[in-house]
């Protein structure tokens, strides 16, 4: 009976609230990345206007050390209000082994490590990321176990899962974006005017629902994370969706997802942060070509990377600017129809971002983003085939 008030003084939920108020120009031509359109960015022409772009509401529940979990909803201005994660997990005292189960991103993301899924360091993530925040949601359990000895850290992690079929789509037949958006478990992303897609793929929806599943069929991924005593972070995570590329139900198609991601990650000296990432991959969707048996009718292969440095300047009681440079690179190789909708892709991208603590709980941020791609599924809706993409945006977040 003693034991009873202590296990309660320890169980609770904390309450993490993010908003973020917004002022963006925009040079981006066509409708931005989220509104059927062609653009790199998340803000296309007739979007520069100061706005709320999302707030967030972050439930943590928790019971002692063994269990916690995470319950997000965020408002957005092109979504509306959706659920973006939902899960628990188990862990022993230890912290050896723990098993997580429900609504989640795989671990894929570097950068996005702060409150409501933002990243510490720029406004708008990688690509690579970006890409996470669209299409990359799964639900399913995951188990890891975690070696450390003489300063080595190890853990390893499996992952069942389904909800995420049509992964994939987006790369496709859009292509790679620098976007901040994450789409919820309920909402559905616009597809540009595929000219293949009436004809086609007649049972397609003009818009994918990346939280879906189509055939029954489960997915996996696998991770390995290594911090040695000295150097870098390791990690490396490969993820397959196992979809079947000949099912659809209600719109959606299956898409047959898989990539490698690896990323180093590590100080230099007590005020510098890197991150390296790398992703490569292939999707398909459709038959089976009759004379390339390996190759479908839609079929890409996608492969993306970034380097990162940041550097925290001193400030007055310590609370100076953080300053972060990013250096994208991204490919999108059209293996299929390219002469009815050639959906190959390259680009690059620069970011530079500087953020400072105003107070306990507002935040400054400046972000310049410069980005050109080169895709010639542009020109069918009357765009240059390559874009020269400029993005400014001053943002004041509060986070409680």
């Amino acid at each position: 009976m003693a034991a009873a008030p202590s296990v309660a003084a320890e169980a609770g939920i904390d309450l993490v609230t993010v908003a973020d108020v917004r002022l963006t120009l925009s040079d981006a031509d066509g409708s931005g990345a989220h509104a059927g359109g062609q653009s790199l960015v998340r803000f296309g022409e007739g979007a520069n206007a100061a706005r709320l772009a999302f707030a967030s509401l972050e439930l943590r529940p928790y019971v002692g050390r063994t269990f916690d979990g995470l319950f997000q909803v965020r408002y957005d201005t092109q979504g509306g209000l959706d659920l973006i994660e939902a899960y628990g997990r188990y862990q022993t005292p230890d912290r050896t082994l723990s098993l997580r189960f429900g609504l989640m991103f795989p671990p894929v993301s570097r950068e996005n490590v702060a409150d409501g899924w933002q990243s510490p360091y720029t406004i708008t993530p990688s690509a690579i990321n970006s890409w996470v925040g669209e299409e990359l949601k799964v639900l399913g359990s995951e188990a890891s176990w975690r070696w450390r000895a003489g300063g080595h850290d190890l853990l390893l992690s499996a992952a069942l899962f389904g909800f995420n079929d049509t992964a994939g789509t987006l790369l496709a037949w859009r292509g790679w974006a620098l976007t901040d958006r994450m789409v919820g478990a309920y909402e559905g992303v616009t597809l540009r005017q595929v000219p293949a897609l009436p004809a086609a793929f007649p049972e397609q929806a003009w818009d994918t629902k990346p939280v879906y599943e189509v055939d029954d069929r489960l997915g996996y991924y696998l991770r390995a994370r290594w911090q040695p005593p000295k150097g870098p972070v390791v990690d490396a995570l490969y993820y397959s969706n196992r979809a079947d590329p000949q099912q659809v139900e209600n719109g959606q198609y299956g898409w047959d997802t898989r990539f490698l991601s690896l990323s180093l990650e590590g100080d230099i000296g007590r005020d510098w942060h890197y991150i390296l990432q790398g992703m490569e991959g292939a999707t398909q969707m459709g038959w089976p070509l009759k004379a390339e048996p390996d190759r479908r009718a839609v079929d890409a292969h996608f492969r993306s990377a970034y380097a990162l440095l940041s550097v925290r300047l001193p400030g007055a009681r310590g609370e100076g600017w953080r300053v972060s440079g990013r250096v994208d690179l991204f490919e999108v190789a059209d293996r299929s129809w390219v002469n009815i909708d050639n959906n190959n892709q390259s680009g690059h991208a620069v970011t530079l971002a500087a953020a400072r603590r105003l107070n306990d709980w507002a935040e400054l941020w400046v972000e310049g983003l410069h980005s050109r791609q080169s895709r010639p599924a542009r020109e069918a809706d009357g765009l240059a085939r390559v874009e020269y993409a400029n993005q400014l945006q001053v943002s004041l977040r509060a986070v409680f």
